[in-house]
């Protein structure tokens, strides 16, 4: 920024290199500059000051805790001297401006991290709501699934009890009728109560034959003796 002086002056020199006139010295030394007759000095006989005519220049380095980040230039167009009030003022103002960049700096620095840390946790919160939806998502599937297998196991006990009663029962029916009527004609017949109590032998056979289906049905004994894979073999090929 600038103040009274003249656009060619401001055109001339956008940028200053460190080391080119007094600026660049500050700005490359971190040391005050005081030059206060540049008419006395070569070296700066045609810089961009001289051409707008300044006769005493004062630049001051703008330092921060860590580095030089810019400098106060102060310039007359009369010769004068900067006197120690002058100088430490001006040292003063470059401190606190300093000072005031390093805060906007650490500021920056401060909302940077603050806006990356919103943003991690917010994809730490996303990343949880996602989890805890997915756990909803497999608890829902679980609780089908010990539906399913509830409904499974209600059909086959309905299955089985069905048919215990449809074969088995009527077995154990028949073969109490069998004993009964050979017990009736075992005295006047033997041969008739031989034939029925064989009868009866047969059905009760049957009924032997009917439980161990029922039973295996139930729980397969070579699933708990040899397996999964080998039960269904064994079950299949039976």
């Amino acid at each position: 920024t600038t103040r009274q002086v003249s656009d060619r002056f401001i055109d001339s020199e956008p940028a200053i290199l460190l080391g080119q006139c007094a600026c660049g010295k500050a700005a490359q030394t971190g040391q005050l500059i005081a030059i206060e007759d540049l008419g006395k000095s070569a070296a700066y006989a045609v810089t961009a000051c001289a051409c707008e005519q300044f006769q005493s220049v004062l630049s001051v380095p703008v330092r921060t805790a860590e580095r030089v980040v810019g400098v106060i230039h102060v310039a007359s167009q009369a010769p004068r001297s900067f006197t120690l009030n002058e100088r430490a003022l001006v040292m003063a103002v470059g401190h606190q401006v300093g000072i005031a960049i390093e805060k906007a700096r650490l500021h920056a620095q401060l909302k940077t991290l603050n806006q990356q840390l919103e943003q991690r946790v917010i994809g730490r919160t996303r990343e949880l709501v996602d989890a805890k939806e997915e756990l909803a998502r497999k608890a829902d599937a679980l609780q089908q699934v010990l539906i399913e297998e509830r409904r499974i196991e209600e059909k086959t006990r309905a299955r089985i009890a069905h048919d215990l009663h449809d074969s088995v029962q009527q077995l154990i029916i028949g073969a109490m009728f069998e004993t009964q009527a050979a017990r009736d004609s075992l005295a006047p017949h033997p041969e008739t109560a031989m034939q029925r109590l064989a009868a009866a032998q047969e059905l009760l056979r049957r009924i032997e034959t009917e439980m161990r289906g029922a039973i295996y049905s139930l729980r397969p004994v070579a699933l708990d003796a040899h397996g999964l894979v080998p039960a269904l073999r064994e079950y299949a090929e039976g």
